[in-house]
This record gives C-alpha cells, structure tokens and sequence, in this order.
C-alpha cells in the first residue's frame, strides 16, 4: 500500500506487508543508509596494515619503499604522514562498519512506486 499526500506530488510513506506483519519503512537497507560491507572492509584494512607497516619502517629507520625513494626528501616526515593516512583510513572503516550511515550529503533516492 502506498500513501500518496494529498497533492499527489511524492511519496510519504510505503507500508509492506510481510509475513501477515505490517513494517513501515523507507525500503531496504539499514535505518539510515547502508554499511560497510565486509568484502570491501577487508581488503581496505589490510591496506591500511601495508601503509602503517611502511610508515613505522620510514619513522624508525628513516626505510621508504624503492619505488618512492627518489620523491622523498624527509622519510621521518613522510612516514609520520602514512601513519596518519592508515588510522584515518580504519577510522572511517569502523565507524563505516559500526554505525552503518552514509556520510552527511548522500541520500538514498526512495524506491520507485511499484
């Protein structure tokens, strides 16, 4: 069933029936938005275990990947940067995962009337 506003302008609200049980809802997915899947958690945490690794390397040796030794000047300076890049990255993957909203300014579209 859907209720229309008297205008007939946009949805208000959509009420499914399940199971001989009425939910009201916005559709499916989490109050709110979606979370974190796992399968893209994973591979998003293990990058950031690589960038910590190379940041600890560079901080306590002054060691920067071959690849990026030419472009370096300060590896103490660069690997305090990755440091700081790899917890901001599992920062955002725990809230992701734990709280399971969108960040502010992405709203879901509503399901098409069926």
């Amino acid at each position: 069933m859907i209720e229309v506003d008297p205008r007939g302008a946009r949805l208000v609200r959509m009420v499914v029936r399940c199971h001989d049980q009425a939910v009201v809802g916005r559709g499916s997915g989490a109050q709110g938005g979606e979370a974190v899947k796992l399968y893209v958690a994973v591979p998003l945490v293990l990058l950031a275990l690589l960038i910590a690794a190379s940041g600890v390397a560079a901080v306590t040796s002054g060691w920067v990947l071959p690849m990026n030794r030419r472009h370096v000047r300060a590896p103490r300076t660069y690997g305090w940067g990755q440091l700081a890049v790899a917890f901001a990255l599992c920062w955002q993957l725990v809230f992701g995962l734990l709280t399971g909203r969108r960040p502010s300014g992405h709203h879901r579209r509503p399901d098409p009337p069926s």
